[in-house]
């Protein structure tokens, strides 16, 4: 056996006694030669009252480095005390309080843990912590006994008041002839005499334990420290402290008697309760409580000092249940369900629970599994540090469990990847004499700080975590509403304003008669995405069935024809540079009259397109398309459909073999919250066509009922109104220096005119992405779907698609498939439809309601992999084989100066991705993670594609869906209706759009085997394969 570190605790010990002599020997002399010479001067030299201790060899190799536990802390912060000169209130207030807790756990080892260590939520002591602390007592003690020598009387300095503290202290008698000087020097030898002796007597007695704790198998171990205290011919033990000890055993010994006898009354009681019950009355647990500091249980699942609001009981159908086994001398398996509700005042954002059940009887602490479960992410909570799970019941069931009072569940708070905080609770209560049973009920626990993140010990300060635990034959217990912080706020005043104006159509004034006419006002637009710049509107008039109705639209003011709309009937905008640009006015009006003989056609539809230079491409893009009828009402007579109209505009052009009408456009998606401001004026023949000034929004003029926010519009409004930048035309066109170097008004409208005049006559524009229409908030994050696969290379497996985030992309980097959940964010779908090919199975997941990416921090190298694995069965085992995987961007590619302005944006994107073979390599995910901000997804991979150390598969892609937090309503609607195949090797397109047909999903069913039951089993094997929780 190695005693090499206890021998040499002995000779750092024998080297201080012999350094203490040697200080003594100096003090001596210096002593005798001061006595010697005398002072010529009448006042004696002063010297400081307060000076630090000698230097004292360093401690740091005396101290065994024990994880969390209170021996090195106290060893820890008693050298800095003493370096510090014992001039630091905080390191002493740390001291006293882990002073306490030593006591506290020396008392419950005395109670009956004498053989074995305490295991607490934060740390592990053993029993010769008391040692050191009777030695750290004497020694404050006997310091604080000579600092107050060094205290003034007077604590002003000589006036007034006494000190009544030093009153009753005696003082050290004077020696003849001594100075003040040889006093204070007198007085400074014996501290440090004092505190050497102490430290003489804690080496010793660390070297001591050192030796027992390296003895064959450790054995013995505390009830041998207990021996050599007794049998010490010096006792260590300080009578303050005995006393002190014996006052909580005796409190802790009343408190536990007064526990059982409530314990054994509420059993009565209950028998008498189940006596006089009938059979078929479900019996109601009744909370069970344990002795523990940080556990507070009462009857009936109420928290103690918490909101007087009863809980409803459970609602189950009324039969006969089975009392559970509980024998006086035999354990018992049983199953215990655990149901998290809230968080309170924890200092957090990215917060999750993990739930480990553990057994002290066994030394390793081994989990599985199916010993673990972990949370949601919590939502963050109405009350300020609280967090919870709104619309979520977040319980789990833990099987198969045999009772034991060993057994309790080990609670982790996670900020992020991190442990934050522990505790934990007691599973089963009761004796092995007595009984056991569940710690049925209603528990909060105090959280303590995680070794890792001990500097933010003091913001844990009352932070807890409030759970039931209860039987699951019974039933989940009812849960509390978490009222989650409202985080879409309200409609900005003024955003959209809701009018509506109806027609007459019976007034014989607004009828529409031979020779009238019409003007044309395109007023403006409402909240351009993010990405556009200058705008403008063209209009067309068609009938129903798309023939132009070209009316001679007139200049305004000269009654001639407009050369530039002549033939085509094409109306352009006009630009206003002072005008904002996601706002912008274009001030625009086109005359239409009539001969007196001709009257236009009854189903006139304007069409308007309204494009813009893209801000990220820096091309001609399509915001999307608007109609409006002009007529309107009574079919015997025209009435012109006239007033001020905000008009939405869709994402998509009419279908040009149906009828156009004004509701051609109601199928498609809309460009959020973007509206055209337009109006139409009705001109009797010998009115003065007096051009109108548009009128304010604010005036509420405009009928904004054909724009009324759909659902997904109402959580965007909030945002966009308040996300778009004050920037006019004009400064928006100069920050485009790479395309416009003259910076006059002329420069500019000629730079307009030249991408944007007669954009229909260019052929098909792009439409513009509409990802940038609000800002990447973390608090809503975003949402991937994975919807389908398509040509499988397995035709006899059921396929299941593996989610995980890179980064950190531990899934792959550390473990592979043997790995458990890694805080990734992993997830994998569960809901195959039945009815799909096997080869190529679809997913009715969508954007899972379980399972969320919120408060992840904007990352622009955020990637989706993408794992397409396939349970394939050899008889009654399965095993996987993989099929693929693919990569998908999170956000919108930026350069360094748009990530500086806060343009953040999630993709808005459903995309067909091809898979490649195996598993992604860990040269690509490390180079995912490294790759700059602009270089986008497909770059890595080509580059890599280019390098062969990764190989698209023959024919197999998957279909995915990623958007903001805030669009997946948006997604679910019109998301679906368009793929993007770009992404797609273009040489082999062919094989991978053309669908190969084989037999259905369902046909893996054994027959009489319910399908619930079968799926159930197969997600069962595998997340017992993949190391994955269980997720249904």
């Amino acid at each position: 056996m190695d005693y090499s570190f206890v021998q040499k605790l002995k000779l750092e010990a024998t080297q201080l006694i012999e350094q203490e002599r040697q200080l003594d020997e100096d003090h001596r002399r210096k002593l005798k030669a001061k006595r010697s010479s005398k002072h010529a001067s009448a006042k004696p030299k002063q010297i400081p009252t307060s000076t630090s201790p000698p230097t004292e060899p360093p401690l740091s190799d005396l101290i065994r480095s024990t994880d969390g536990s209170v021996v090195s802390e106290l060893l820890l912060l008693r050298s800095e005390y003493l370096r510090s000169g014992g001039n630091d209130p905080r390191i002493l207030t740390k001291m006293n309080a882990l002073e306490v807790d030593a006591i506290q756990i020396e008392q419950q080892l005395r109670t009956g843990f004498q053989t074995q260590p305490v295991l607490g939520p934060k740390r592990v002591v053993y029993p010769h912590t008391m040692n050191r602390h009777y030695i750290d007592t004497g020694y404050n003690n006997g310091v604080n006994r000579q600092d107050v020598f060094d205290r003034p009387n007077n604590v002003n300095n000589g006036g007034g008041n006494t000190n009544t503290n030093n009153a009753n202290i005696q003082q050290p008698d004077p020696i003849e002839g001594e100075d003040e000087e040889m006093r204070a020097l007198r007085i400074e030898h014996k501290k440090y005499l004092l505190k050497m002796q102490f430290e003489k007597e804690r080496m010793l007695q660390e070297a001591e334990f050192e030796k027992l704790k390296l003895d064959t198998e450790g054995r013995t171990r505390v009830r041998s420290m207990y021996q050599i205290e007794q049998e010490s011919s010096t006792p260590t033990y300080n009578q303050a402290s005995i006393d002190q000890l014996n006052l909580i055993q005796q409190q802790q010994q009343q408190q536990l008697q007064q526990q059982q006898q409530q314990q054994a009354l509420q059993l009565q009681q209950q028998q008498q309760q189940q006596k006089q019950r009938p059979p078929d009355v479900i019996r109601q647990p009744a909370a069970a409580s344990k002795p523990n500091d940080r556990i507070a249980t009462i009857e009936g699942g109420t928290e103690l000092n918490a909101d007087p609001t009863p809980a409803n009981p459970p609602t189950a159908p009324a039969t006969t249940v089975t009392p559970t086994p509980n024998p006086a001398s035999e354990e018992f398996v049983t199953s215990i369900g655990v149901q998290f509700e809230e968080i309170r005042k924890f200092p957090g954002t990215q917060v999750r629970v993990r739930l480990c059940i553990l057994d002290d009887s066994d030394p390793t602490h081994l989990v599985d599994a199916s010993s673990t479960f972990v949370t949601e992410l919590a939502d963050l909570g109405v009350e300020d540090k609280s967090f919870g799970w709104s619309g979520l019941v977040m319980n789990h069931v833990f099987k198969d469990l045999v009772a034991s009072p060993n057994k309790r569940g080990l609670i982790e708070v996670f900020e992020g990847a991190l442990v934050a905080a522990r505790t934990d609770v007691q599973l089963f209560s009761g004796s092995r004499r007595k009984g056991l049973s569940i710690n049925e009920g209603f528990h909060r626990l105090k959280l303590y700080r995680a070794a890792e993140l001990s500097h933010h010990a003091k913001d844990f300060a009352g932070a807890n975590i409030a759970l039931r635990i209860y039987k699951p034959e019974q039933g989940p217990p009812p849960t509390k509403t978490f009222e989650a912080k409202t985080m879409i706020p309200a409609m900005p005043r003024g955003a959209w304003l809701p009018v509506e104006n109806k027609l007459d159509s019976t007034n014989t004034a607004n009828f529409f008669s031979s020779g009238d006419g019409f003007d044309l006002y395109i007023d403006g637009a409402r909240y351009l995405p993010a990405n556009a710049t200058v705008s403008r509107v063209t209009a067309r008039i068609f009938n129903s069935t798309f023939e132009v109705l070209n009316y001679g639209s007139t200049v305004p003011g000269t009654g001639k024809r407009d050369r530039d709309n002549t033939g085509d009937g094409i109306i352009s905008s006009k630009v206003d540079l002072d005008s904002l640009v996601h706002s912008p006015s274009y001030n625009t009006r086109c005359e239409y009259r009539f001969p007196t003989s001709q009257l236009p056609d009854k189903t006139g539809v304007v069409l308007f397109k309204l494009y813009t230079l893209c801000k990220v491409t820096k091309q001609l893009r399509m915001v999307g398309t608007s109609v409006l009828n002009l007529f309107v009402g009574n079919p015997d007579h025209l009435i012109l459909n006239e007033g001020a109209h905000q008009i939405s505009v869709s994402r998509g052009t009419p279908d040009v073999h149906a009828f156009l009408s004004g509701t051609s456009l109601d199928g498609f998606p809309r460009s959020p919250c973007t509206t055209l401001l337009v109006r139409l004026v009705h001109i009797k023949p010998g009115d003065l066509a007096t051009p109108a000034p548009a009128p304010k929004y604010s005036d509420s003029i405009y009928d904004s009922s054909p724009s009324k926010p759909t659902p997904y519009e109402l959580k965007l409004y909030p945002f966009v109104a308040t996300e778009r930048p004050s920037v006019t035309v004009r400064d928006a066109l100069l920050e485009m220096k790479d395309l416009i170097r003259v910076q006059s008004d002329d420069a500019l409208l000629h730079f307009v005119s030249k991408f944007l005049t007669k954009p229909d006559k260019v052929g098909k524009v792009p439409a513009l992405d509409v990802s940038y229409v609000c800002k990447y908030d973390a608090s809503f994050g975003f949402k991937i779907s994975c919807d389908a696969a398509q040509n499988l290379r397995c035709s006899k497996g059921f396929a299941v698609a593996i989610i995980s985030l890179n980064p950190p992309g531990f899934f792959y980097l550390d473990g592979g498939l043997a790995s458990v959940e890694k805080f990734d964010d992993i997830t994998y779908t569960k809901k195959t439809d039945l009815d799909s090919s096997l080869r190529s199975p679809m997913w009715k997941d969508g954007f899972q309601v379980g399972h969320s990416y919120r408060r992840r921090p904007y990352d622009p190298k955020l990637v989706a992999i993408i794992d397409i694995r396939c349970m394939v069965s050899d008889g009654s085992d399965y095993r996987l084989e993989a099929q693929g995987w693919t990569i998908v961007q999170i956000f919108k590619p930026t350069t360094n100066t748009t990530t500086s302005s806060n343009e953040k944006y999630v993709r808005l994107a459903n995309e067909q991705l091809p898979l490649y073979e195996g598993e992604p390599p860990e040269s690509l995910i490390l180079d995912l993670q490294r790759r700059p901000n602009d270089k986008t997804v497909e770059d890595v991979l080509a580059e890599h594609v280019a390098t062969r150390s990764i190989t698209y598969t023959k024919g197999s892609s998957v279909f995915v869906r990623v958007c903001d937090g805030r669009r997946d309503e948006e997604m679910d609607l019109y998301g679906r209706d368009v793929v993007d195949t770009t992404s797609l090797p273009q040489r082999k397109i062919k094989s991978f759009v053309e669908e190969v047909y084989t037999r259905k999903v369902e046909s893996l069913v054994p027959k009489g085997v319910d399908v619930d039951e079968w799926r159930l089993r197969v997600m069962s094997q595998f997340a017992e394969i993949t190391g994955l929780p269980m997720m249904l």
